[in-house]
């Protein structure tokens, strides 16, 4: 599976929904993507999708304690804010109204009738 970093922030903000403690970090949020998706992002764009979720509001980071697995330098921690709350409702909300919709279309064999025109 492909991803490109205008999709990432809908699943960067469904990361610290699932986690245990409500709150993920950058190499979390990666190996989630790529344990249930196999979807391989690098950590450095989970970052950069991060960081710019932060500074719309939508989620907002803290600092945990230093890490021995990275030289003891502080995991940064990201939560979802209130509004990262219902920017991810919203967006479910509009991908299960597509996912329907495509369902429909299937079942009506439109999109098998689409390709046998164009051909």
């Amino acid at each position: 599976m492909r991803l490109v970093v205008s999709n990432l922030w809908f699943l960067c903000l469904g990361c610290p929904l699932s986690a245990p403690a409500g709150k993920s970090y950058a190499y979390e949020v990666a190996r989630t993507l790529d344990a249930s998706l196999g979807a391989a992002v690098p950590v450095a764009s989970i970052s950069r999708v991060l960081k710019s979720l932060e500074e719309a509001g939508y989620v907002e980071s803290q600092e945990g304690e230093p890490h021995e697995s990275i030289a003891g330098t502080p995991r940064r921690y990201f939560l979802l804010t209130k509004e990262g709350r219902k920017k991810f409702d919203d967006a479910r909300e509009a991908v299960d109204r597509y996912r329907l919709t495509l369902q429909k279309a299937a079942a009506c064999d439109l999109i098998s009738n689409v390709d046998d025109k164009s051909a």
